[in-house]
């Protein structure tokens, strides 16, 4: 699919770390597909190192947590490729999100579509006892 220049600036904010096997991030929506491509640029080299073995994703979102149909669809595709690079479940920590459940619905349908095992929690420390837990029975 070739990319065309878009008339929006990304709209959104993820801050990111790799530790492990785990890929740690916050999130603050609503976000837009302009933001999703340029998150996806920005970690296709830092991610490197998880590629190859399980690997998971702890995700945070705080207060808004929407995405535009164009950055759900980049979602979806952006977490299909990594599963072929071994990422194998998402642990969803919800802080101080905004209409939790419709939020919370929308990501339960993005992972489905991807195909990504997930679990919804509002406690980090149980969220990555749970991620943890995934990558160790799926490792060789």
């Amino acid at each position: 699919m070739t990319m065309t220049k878009s008339a929006f600036q990304p709209h959104g904010q993820f801050e990111y770390a790799v530790r492990g096997r785990v890929l740690h991030l916050r999130a603050r929506g609503p976000w837009n597909r302009e933001l999703i491509e340029q998150y996806k640029a920005d970690l296709a080299q830092k991610m490197a190192p998880l590629f190859g073995a399980p690997w998971g994703v702890l995700a945070t979102v705080v207060e808004e947590g929407i995405h535009t149909p164009e950055s759900l669809e980049s979602m979806v595709e952006g977490i299909r490729a990594h599963r072929k690079l071994g990422r194998c479940g998402t642990a969803v920590v919800f802080e101080r999100v905004y209409g939790e459940s419709l939020v919370r619905n929308m990501l339960e349908r993005m992972y489905r579509q991807a195909g990504e095992p997930v679990a919804f929690f509002h406690d980090s420390d149980e969220a990555l006892i749970w991620l943890l837990a995934r990558i160790e029975a799926v490792l060789p």
